[in-house]
């Protein structure tokens, strides 16, 4: 069998198309089949969180604003696919609790800022009040105002609806009954008066002697409420980064709200934009995938 010299170099080049093509039909099933996972399985986006605070989780590369360390990059977590949910449980992301900031003036500005102090606050010491019966009643007073209160002090009930005997009430001390918790801010405190000085089912108000609180302040305005209560966003010193912190609050005077815990003196906290910051972590939390 004889091949003329044309012939041969046509035949050559289609052996060699052949080939190509029956490794690109090898390499793509390969790659076909690698691509396909073991199991429903994928990463899920990097966090970054202190190794001495673990509370404090940013999506974002920022500094822990409690001590001022680089958080570092957490494992990011496995996001398993419908049915495969451990213990058939949906798997949950971790709420981020710290972020940055983006760079808008107003979060800069001088008054953007406040620190947290300990700052005298005369207090009047009166709240409302109802007897429970002849000689015992309960009074609702703010958390940094009931601490104040020692058992035995003297003050006075002041019913609504009618005249006593003494311009100022009827005298009453604090009973030794612990506090009881009413809600986030107030507490109950229990008086109690002589048998018969006071009557059953009355409503009125409670006084005792003014006093001057040196606790823990910071301006109103750094307060933002929520449904868990109410919190701050304190931030690092470079003003970049915030982390939402919920605090314990008592009574809110002269421009100042009392703390009763969650911060500590001479931290920093967002004093003037706190709304506007608090729908920035919102945002960045329903982006967050």
């Amino acid at each position: 069998m004889t091949f003329k010299g044309s012939t041969l170099p046509i035949l050559v080049v289609r052996v060699l198309f052949a080939l190509v093509a029956a490794g690109a039909v090898v390499v793509g099933f390969s790659a076909t089949y690698r691509a396909v996972p073991t199991n429903a399985v994928s990463a899920g986006p990097t966090t970054y969180a202190c190794p001495m605070h673990p509370e404090v989780v940013s999506a974002t590369p920022a500094d822990c604003p409690i001590c001022r360390m680089a958080l570092e990059p957490k494992k990011p977590q496995s996001k398993t696919s419908p049915g495969h949910a451990e213990h058939g449980k949906d798997a949950k992301e971790p709420v981020a609790v710290s972020f940055s900031l983006p760079n808008e003036p107003e979060f800069r500005a001088f008054d953007a800022v406040s620190r947290t102090k300990v700052y005298p606050m005369s207090l009047e010491m009166r709240a409302p009040g109802s007897v429970d019966d002849g000689e015992t009643g309960t009074a609702l007073f703010y958390l940094d105002e009931s601490e104040l209160l020692k058992p035995g002090e003297d003050g006075w009930f002041s019913p609504q609806g009618r005249t006593t005997e003494d311009p100022l009430g009827v005298p009453v001390r604090v009973s030794d009954a612990p506090r009881v918790r009413f809600d986030g801010r107030t507490a109950r405190v229990r008086f109690v008066a002589e048998r018969g000085g006071l009557v059953p089912g009355e409503i009125g108000s409670v006084k005792f002697s003014t006093r001057v609180r040196r606790g823990l302040v910071v301006r109103a305005g750094a307060l933002v409420e929520s449904p868990d209560g109410p919190h701050v966003f304190v931030m690092s010193d470079d003003r970049r980064t915030v982390t939402r912190r919920a605090v314990e609050v008592g009574n809110v005077i002269y421009g100042y709200a009392a703390i009763v815990s969650g911060l500590r003196e001479n931290e920093n906290v967002a004093s003037r934009y706190a709304f506007q910051i608090d729908i920035e972590r919102r945002r960045l939390a329903e982006a967050t995938p």
